[in-house]
């Protein structure tokens, strides 16, 4: 979504947290690594500031929903179809 948006130039995914150095989608999704999925939002702030970007954000995602976003539900192991 922040990808459509004027202003932004660049959206990196991630992994924040955890115990395991680098890890790669396999390590997050088939062990538990602890680490959470994130985003890098690069953008100019004379398009958009960043007060609009945590609105647009906290508008289209509840971060105290746990293993959700969207209709993507459940831990890492669940959504690459272990159990």
């Amino acid at each position: 979504m922040f990808k459509e948006l004027k202003g932004v130039s660049v959206v990196k995914s991630g992994y924040s947290g955890g115990h395991k150095e680098n890890p790669t989608y396999e390590d997050v999704c088939y062990t538990d690594s602890g680490h959470a999925e994130v985003i890098e939002v690069s953008y100019d702030p004379k398009v958009i500031s960043y007060a609009d970007l945590v609105i647009i954000h906290l508008t289209t995602h509840d971060p105290t929903t746990l293993n959700q976003q969207g209709a993507d539900k459940g831990n890492s192991i669940q959504k690459c179809g272990i159990l």
